[in-house]
């Protein structure tokens, strides 16, 4: 998952060097989280974290550049452009939420809050055996058969301070949620 990010990422500085990106919308996850966190920004300083958000029109520029070969060959090989440009045909938006400085007192909020909607979203098939505390962790949020936003939740590697929360929507099958869910693995 991380992987895909990171790709996204270059593909992105390549399309919009200088863009800022910034979150708007309270419907998906961390729209939701982002709320509960501005309500007490003596606990949660926006200097704690940042929120990045790519919508669809970012997507389908990053989608057009990878199509069109523009990205030098040390940003991204080709065969992650193809993979890249497939899953981003089915993602609608990306946001993510990094904390590098109180991560775990926002893992707790993240906890409350899947708790609170716990009828909403559901743990992943590929993770329903580890417990809340553990990481990674992928939970979804479906409409009819289809997985409407998934969410991972992933500590930063050997820094209990760190969060990052990758959200996406779109409009995604079983078999390209599993797709997503593995892609770092299949790179190995």
């Amino acid at each position: 998952m991380k992987t895909l990010v990171h790709l996204f990422f270059a593909a992105l500085i390549v399309l919009l060097p200088s863009a800022t990106l910034q979150a708007k919308d309270n419907t998906d996850f961390v729209g939701q989280l982002m709320k509960k966190v501005e309500a007490s920004p003596e606990t949660f300083p926006a200097s704690d974290y940042e929120v990045a958000t790519i919508g669809p029109s970012m997507i389908k520029g990053v989608i057009e550049v990878l199509a069109s070969g523009k990205m030098d060959k040390d940003d991204i090989n080709k065969e992650s452009q193809k993979d890249l440009a497939k899953l981003l045909k089915n993602i609608k938006s990306l946001r993510i939420f990094t904390t590098n400085a109180n991560g775990l007192l926002y893992n707790d909020v993240v906890n409350k809050l899947l708790a609170e909607n716990e009828s909403i979203y559901k743990k992943y098939d590929s993770t329903k055996d580890t417990d809340v505390k553990n990481f990674p962790q992928i939970w979804t949020r479906q409409s009819g058969s289809k997985v409407v936003e998934m969410i991972a939740i992933i500590p930063a590697e050997n820094n209990k301070q760190a969060l990052e929360i990758i959200n996406v929507t779109g409009n995604f099958t079983n078999d390209f949620m599993k797709l997503l869910v593995n892609i770092d693995n299949n790179k190995k």
